[in-house]
């Protein structure tokens, strides 16, 4: 449709506010109280026009085709103005030394209007400051524009804030003599002030302090350090989950030279991009560089292994596989590695059930932030996205609240009272922690009607689910042999029972075809009810899920994503698939796809594979494949997109740039650790890491990471990477040149940016694009136009796998603690900062804190197999059952678990432990 903004006509979507229209074309509407993508809430009605001589607000007017509209006319602008001059009564004049100074909306809004004179006047209250969190809130600056309430609610979702009443002064004598627009945004303001109601404490988030637009909310830290003006702003990409959210590091320099500089403060797009608290504070860390390479040569020497992190950057990840190639050594990361061979089959995968059910794909296989707009459905499968991405539960948050009817099915080991309260269309599931991911996948093919194309896909997989005895189900008998050797009388009594069988059945379907005219659609329900599930008994996975039955697991709409992460990996690689039955990942043998000789030849070989061999088969890459495939099935016949959460900052450039070797498979007497543990480490130089040798923090480098939507992010420095004695650091790049491990064609780059332009070298997916050409920002519009996005291929489709498997339940594991870092910290960089308030360690529900009179942040034991470990337990307030989340950046912490995600532990106090063990001494 076409509608008219200022004489200027402009292409609109069905949905489109006449705002959305207007900043997509660069018309300026003035603005103060709306958040894009956010609820309006009319509070300043700066907003306001004129659509065929009648005022309506454009933040919340859809477009109709033809409309025509008008921002300024005198009328409109005498408003703009009055509503400008109100907010200006009593208003503190302290301009001078304001944190918002020089950035406050209140003042350019002042100016737009062309305020110079002040003829109106009210007699001020007495207003109460206080502070929460890392905020302080000052109400003799507040405008009330509920700005801070909105992003709470719509974008973070926990809406701590509200708008609450108040007893002050209202300008009730003026009420003849002003405008109706002014008079009402006037007098509602003097009706409120911004009240904290969260019923736990807020930590490390800051989102409401990002989003005012004067003084009344700001970071306390700040406060009176420096003016907004004298601050270098440079746009970078956060570093500490996968998310890829941008940051504006507010820098300025320490010395009179330049070279010492210092980050202030950290702000964000609050428009398009809310932030987490990691982000938006963890600031403080930065690492001094090291040029004495003798200890670091002497060690990639006697390495006969590399263990690469996920919290390098793209260039470092290229030229860590270079190193190890050049080396001819094993590179290794436990998660890329799932995740690569993983991607590859899943790719393959989703071409092949495309083809064979013929149906059209989604645009694309991977989801994106975008999609989280408009999507109905979402799944998260043994995911903790709160955790391990915060701006995926904002955005999962935003679409609850603006959609109203999508649905959420959280499939975990716990229960999260905060995701809960998003929204009312919100079902969480607690599975039991061996079998969760398979039981939710099983449980979505079941709930929603898949089992046929399931069996067609994977004849004979579910064997062990099929039930034991014979049943009858509304005049159908459905039987199921016994897995121990039938006798010769059992069978001669079981052919019996096969001839009465088929009598009854006679007789029902005579029935029902009496009936049928009056039943017809109650016979069809019934029919496909007995012929998809009858044979199986879904008691097995309901009991593992929790649930009653499966109800809760039919989706609404078949359209939305799935999010899985590391733990869905971990659990597959857990399970002993191996079976003497069935085949499965295939697309089945039929006449349009028959067999091959290879086909059948493989087949034939498989089938005289002794048990133990074929148990010696079914290694980790076969697993992931099995996974890929029942993951691909699922998105194909529910129409999702796949979103995978990594633990680290960037487990998917890794996976798409290094040639990885399982790490099962790897000996090593000496390894170098990259941003990770080894024999010889380089990391970061920080209090928590104390490595061999140092290398800039991420946020202290040039170059790029790949997110979790698989965008290609630019890395700013914020602050300039040197050594003691205010020299250039030494980074992987000049590492990788000493060593002599650059080609030729690329030998003579410089900088570690320079290689932003080569990661195609390793995968075609990435552009031959500089540096300096990744856009870091998001467009006036909110289009993010960051980066750019990795060219995926779509797989060609795969004929067959002579692969035998047969899903089965493990055996459940008693557990009472899962390995998951808190919210806001992720890595041991974020343990290094001094400005967060969470605190990494162990942390527990109120109940369980309670129940074993620990009090916040004393020092426990945990105890497994005579192993003990020293930690710090925090409360966590959102958990809702007596489960422990446990920090892996604990020492020694991976001892405990055992290379699995959970298991049970024994708590003991440590002054308890000390005194019995003093007593006993």
């Amino acid at each position: 449709m076409n509608i008219t903004i200022e004489g200027q006509v402009l292409q609109a979507n069905d949905g489109d506010t006449i705002l959305d229209v207007a900043r997509r074309n660069n018309i300026q509407i003035p603005t103060i109280c709306f958040l894009s993508g956010c609820s309006p809430t009319l509070a300043c009605k700066m907003c306001m026009v004129e659509v065929n001589g009648r005022r309506v607000y454009s933040c919340n007017a859809k477009v109709k085709d033809g409309m025509e509209v008008v921002v300024h006319n005198e009328e409109l602008q005498k408003d703009r103005n009055e509503i400008m001059t109100t907010y200006c009564v009593n208003h503190p004049l302290e301009c001078g030394v304001c944190d918002k100074s020089g950035e406050c909306e209140l003042q350019d809004f002042t100016l737009y209007t062309k305020v110079d004179t002040q003829q109106f006047g009210l007699q001020e209250a007495d207003k109460k400051s206080y502070s929460f969190a890392q905020s302080f809130y000052d109400p003799a600056l507040c405008i009330m524009c509920e700005r801070c309430v909105t992003t709470c609610k719509d974008n973070i979702g926990e809406a701590n804030l509200k708008a609450g009443k108040a007893n002050l002064f209202t300008p009730d004598n003026y009420k003849d003599s002003m405008g109706k627009d002014p008079y009402s945004v006037w007098a509602k303001r003097q009706k409120g002030l911004i009240e904290f109601v969260g019923k736990n404490e807020c930590k490390d988030c800051g989102e409401c302090i990002s989003v005012c637009p004067v003084g009344a909310m700001t970071y306390k830290d700040f406060t009176y350090t420096s003016n907004a003006w004298e601050l270098e702003k440079i746009h970078s990409t956060c570093t500490h989950c996968a998310g890829g959210c941008e940051l504006i590091y507010n820098v300025k320099h320490l010395d009179v030279k330049g070279d010492l500089q210092k980050v202030y403060r950290v702000q964000n797009d609050f428009l398009y991009n809310p932030i987490c608290g990691a982000g938006r504070f963890a600031f403080d860390m930065v690492s001094i560089g090291s040029r004495n390479t003798t200890a670091l040569h002497q060690a990639f020497q006697r390495a006969d292994s590399i263990f690469i992190g996920s919290d390098v950057s793209n260039e470092e990840a290229f030229l860590a596989d270079l190193i190890a190639k050049k080396l001819e050594i094993p590179l290794i990361n436990h998660e890329a590695y799932c995740l690569q061979h993983f991607e590859n089959y899943f790719l393959q995968a989703r071409k092949l059930y495309e083809t064979q059910f013929s149906t059209e794909s989604k645009q694309n296989f991977f989801a994106t932030f975008e999609d989280f707009k408009t999507s109905p459905s979402f799944i998260a499968l043994h995911t903790y996205f709160k955790h391990d991405a915060p701006i995926v539960r904002y955005k999962l948050n935003n679409n609850l609240k603006m959609q109203k009817n999508s649905q959420v099915i959280s499939i975990t080991l716990f229960k999260d009272t905060l995701l809960e309260s998003l929204g009312k269309n919100v079902t969480q599931i607690q599975g039991d922690n061996a079998n969760v991911s398979l039981m939710g996948i099983l449980g979505l093919v079941f709930a929603n009607d898949l089992i046929d194309d399931f069996e067609e896909c994977f004849p004979n997989s579910l064997s062990a689910f099929m039930k034991k005895e014979v049943q009858k189900v509304e005049g159908f008998y459905i039987q199921k042999e016994a897995e121990e050797t039938l006798t010769q009388d059992s069978k001669e009594s079981l052919e019996s029972k096969d001839s009465q069988v088929e009598n009854q059945v006679e007789v029902n379907q005579a029935e029902n075809k009496q009936n049928e005219n009056q039943a017809e659609e109650k016979q069809a329900d019934t029919k496909s009810e007995v012929d998809n599930l009858s044979p199986y008994d879904i008691n097995i996975i309901a009991n593992a899920l929790n649930m009653t039955d499966l109800s809760s697991l039919k989706l609404t709409k078949k359209d939305g994503i799935l999010m899985i992460s590391q733990y869905v990996f971990d659990e597959f690689l857990a399970h002993d698939f191996t079976s003497s039955e069935g085949y499965g990942l295939q697309s089945h043998f039929t006449d349009k796809n028959p067999p091959t000789i290879e086909n059948a030849v493989a087949t034939a070989i498989m089938e005289g594979i002794t048990e133990s061999v074929r148990h010696d088969i079914m290694d980790n890459g076969v697993k992931l494949q099995i996974l890929a495939h029942l993951i691909a099935f699922v998105c194909n016949r529910l129409n999702l997109s796949l979103l995978y959460i990594p633990k680290g900052t960037n487990t998917i450039g890794v996976a798409n740039l290094c040639v990885l070797s399982p790490s099962d498979t790897i000996e090593s007497k000496y390894s170098i650790g990259i941003r990770t543990k080894g024999s010889f480490t380089l990391d970061s130089n920080l209090p928590t890491i104390k490595p061999n040798f140092g290398l800039p923090t991420l946020a202290q480098s040039e170059g790029s990471i790949t997110n979790l939507e698989n965008r290609v992010l630019p890395l700013i420095p914020s602050v300039p990477y040197l050594d003691s004695c205010l020299e250039s650091g030494l980074d992987l790049s000049d590492i990788a040149r000493e060593l002599e491990a650059l080609p030729d064609e690329i030998s003579h780059l410089e900088y570690l940016s320079d290689f932003t332009e080569y990661l195609y070298m390793n995968n075609a997916a990435y552009k031959q694009i500089l540096h300096k050409d990744l856009k870091a920002s998001f467009e006036r519009d909110g289009r993010d136009n960051r980066g750019y996005m990795l060219l995926l291929d779509k797989k060609e489709a795969q004929s067959s796998l002579e692969v035998k498997f047969s899903l089965r339940p493990r055996e459940n594991i008693g557990y009472n603690a899962l390995l998951l870092e808190t919210q806001n910290q992720f890595n041991n960089t974020t343990r290094s900062s001094k400005n967060l308030q969470s605190k990494s360690g162990v942390y527990a529900s109120k109940a369980y804190m309670q129940e074993h009179d620990l009090s916040e942040g004393d020092s426990i034991y945990l105890i497994h197999n005579d192993i003990r470990v020293e930690s710090e337990i925090y409360c966590d307030n959102e958990i809702d059952t007596m489960l422990l989340l446990v920090s892996p950046m604990i020492s020694n912490i991976k001892a405990l678990f055992q290379g699995y995600f959970s298991t049970s532990l024994e708590i003991v106090k440590a002054d308890e432990m000390n005194k019995e063990e003093r007593n006993r001494a």
